[in-house]
Parts: C-alpha cells; sequence; structure tokens
C-alpha cells in the first residue's frame, strides 16, 4: 500500500509528504520542545554555535523543533529534485522522497536541532553538483561548487571533513583524469574554510585557541546518543531492506546504464565512509547516519520501481510499525506532560 502510493507519479504526493512528516515529528515537538533546546554534539562548529546562541533567544521552546522539521522536509524535496534531474531511479516517482523522509524522522531522539541536519544540506548539494559531472566535457564548476558546499557543511559538523574522499571518490568513478578537476576540489574546499578563519583571526582575540581546539573535536567522546531496543529494531529492519535492494543492483548491474552504475557506486561509497567515521571515530554517534540516508533512498525506490515484493511491503510496514513502538516508549512522561499544557 506504502510503496505504491509513493510509486505513483501523481502531483498531490508532493503533499502529502509534509502530513506524513507532521505525523513523525509531532511526538518529538511535544517532547523536545520541553528539554534542551538543541542537540548538542562535540562536533558542533562555530556556525551551528551561532544558530543553536540565535534560537535560544526565543521563549518558544518548540522553535528549533520546526526549524529542524523544515530542514528536513526541504531535503526531502531536494532528493526528489535530484533523482527528477538525474534519473537515478528507473521510474521518475516519488518514493525516494517517502523513503528519505521515513528514514531521516526515525528517530526521536535526533528529531531536533542539530549540526548533522544542517550539514546534510550542504551535502546533498554538493552530491547534486557531483552527479551533474557525469558526460560533461567541461566539469570545473561542478567540482568547484560540490568542495565549497561540502566545506561549508564542515564548518557547522567537524566530521563531515573526511566526506571530501567521497568528492575525490566522485573524480574517479565519474570522470577521466583531469588534473584541474583536482586542483579545483581542493580551492572550493579550503575557499570557505579560509574566509571563516579569516573572520575568525579579525574578530577573536583567541585566534589561535580556536584554531587548535577544533581537530580536538575528533577525539571527544560523544555520549549524547544511546542506542536503545526501538532503535535496534529500526536498524536491523533497514538493514534487511538495504541488503536486499543492494542484492538486486549488483545482480542486475550488467544490465544497468553506465551512468547509473556510476551514481550506485558513488552511493555506496558514501556508505562505507559513513561506517567507518561511526566506528573510527569517538565524537560520532548514530546522527551520522543521516548522511547516508539519501544514497539509502535511491537504492530502494530504485528497487520497488523494479519490483512488486509483498515481502518487502511488509518490512516497510514493520519498520512503521517499530517507529510507533517506538512512540510509545520514548520518554512518555514528557510527552504526556506537554500534551495536558495543549
Amino acid at each position: 500500500m506504502f510503496t505504491r502510493l509513493f510509486k505513483s507519479n501523481q502531483p498531490f504526493i508532493l503533499f502529502f509528504l509534509p502530513i506524513l512528516g507532521l505525523l513523525l515529528w509531532i511526538k518529538p515537538y511535544l517532547v523536545n520542545s520541553i528539554e534542551t533546546i538543541s542537540l548538542s554534539s562535540p562536533n558542533n562548529m562555530m556556525f551551528y554555535n551561532q544558530i543553536e546562541q540565535l534560537i535560544s533567544y526565543s521563549n518558544f521552546h518548540g522553535l528549533q523543533i520546526i526549524i529542524a522539521y523544515l530542514l528536513i522536509l526541504l531535503q526531502t524535496y531536494i532528493v526528489i529534485g535530484i533523482n527528477q534531474k538525474y534519473q537515478v531511479t528507473y521510474n521518475l516517482n516519488y518514493a525516494v522522497g517517502f523513503f528519505f523522509l521515513l528514514f531521516a524522522s526515525s528517530f526521536i531522539s535526533l528529531n531536533k536541532l542539530n549540526p548533522i541536519i544542517f550539514s546534510n544540506l550542504f551535502f546533498l548539494l554538493a552530491i547534486y553538483r557531483v552527479l551533474g559531472s557525469h558526460d560533461k566535457l567541461n566539469a570545473l564548476s561542478n567540482f568547484f561548487d560540490a568542495s565549497f558546499f561540502l566545506s561549508v557543511s564542515v564548518l557547522f559538523y567537524f566530521n563531515m571533513i573526511f566526506f571530501i574522499f567521497v568528492i575525490w571518490a566522485s573524480l574517479i568513478i565519474l570522470r577521466p583524469f583531469i588534473w584541474r578537476e583536482w586542483l579545483v576540489t581542493l580551492i572550493g574546499f579550503i575557499t570557505p574554510i579560509f574566509l571563516f578563519f579569516s573572520y575568525i583571526y579579525i574578530s577573536n582575540d583567541n585566534f589561535i585557541d580556536v584554531f587548535v581546539n577544533i581537530p580536538n573535536k575528533l577525539f571527544i567522546e560523544n555520549t549524547l546518543l544511546e542506542i536503545n531496543l526501538s532503535y535496534l529494531i529500526l536498524f536491523g529492519i533497514m538493514a534487511i531492506l538495504i541488503i536486499s535492494a543492494s542484492k538486486f543492483i549488483f545482480s542486475s548491474f550488467s544490465k544497468t546504464k553506465i551512468r547509473k552504475r556510476n551514481y550506485y557506486k558513488l552511493f555506496f561509497v558514501i556508505f562505507l565512509l559513513t561506517v567507518f567515521i561511526y566506528i573510527l571515530s569517538p565524537s560520532v554517534s548514530i546522527e551520522i547516519f543521516l548522511v547516508s540516508v539519501a544514497p539509502f533512498s535511491f537504492l530502494l525506490a530504485n528497487y520497488i520501481n523494479y519490483n512488486n515484493s509483498r515481502w518487502f511491503e511488509l518490512f516497510i510496514i514493520l519498520y512503521i510499525g517499530a517507529i510507533i513502538f517506538e512512540y510509545f516508549t520514548y520518554n512518555n512522561e514528557s510527552f504526556l506532560l506537554n500534551l495536558s499544557n495543549w
């Protein structure tokens, strides 16, 4: 039922997605709006800290939830736009938006303002520019823009710095070797960081302390988010869906157009890099997997466009059931208190 609905090309789906998002975000709003103003992380960079400070001036504590929800909704439409522009999946429908919104909104403890939401917005813009480089004679502007957007994402969430390897991997997968394109990725990546530190140098007497302390963010243990039973269930079902869709993609590689084949190779690079960062960096928690939600969404949307599998539909229903279970088990005291205040 769910997959058949979003496999259609009817424009009303675009208006249904915000309603689905509201259903997924209503309890985070009722719970988190009376708790912490946002999700602080060892990876917070100064761009995010400034936004957090501005929002803290507001007496409306639900504002941070509303901003986070709107950012996720915007990213949902960006993912749909990427698919419409570059035809990443077999059919140009809205299934990819459904999966992105569903997966990005699944974990209630992350459904509040946090730096990875801002970073992922700019990372998606970087991916948009990278995918547009395929088969172009001159892709210098694509890779400058992609590196520039990635650098801006680093200024919100420091561990995004490792995703420069995704840009370089795209040069290997999508492009012939052109040394100027490699050079322009460095120029694009350095530009926002240079401007940022120039501003810090001019406006801050403690420039050296700021500069020296930033690399330490990689080694500060992140203990803010704990993996509970509902999260394990969600990850388990998600893993089954992704493994099944991946198996299908690999088995049909020989029949897939080279362009799409290269896109999915790049998506697997993003996923593998995300896993390595999660394992190796103590400052990272489950929030880093938001970066992989878009590749997962393309993978699953492509799978359901080729298949009408009932068991796949069953696992989607189980995943939604696990989200409902999470709703009933996550911080019910705060939920009932805030609901009574309404």
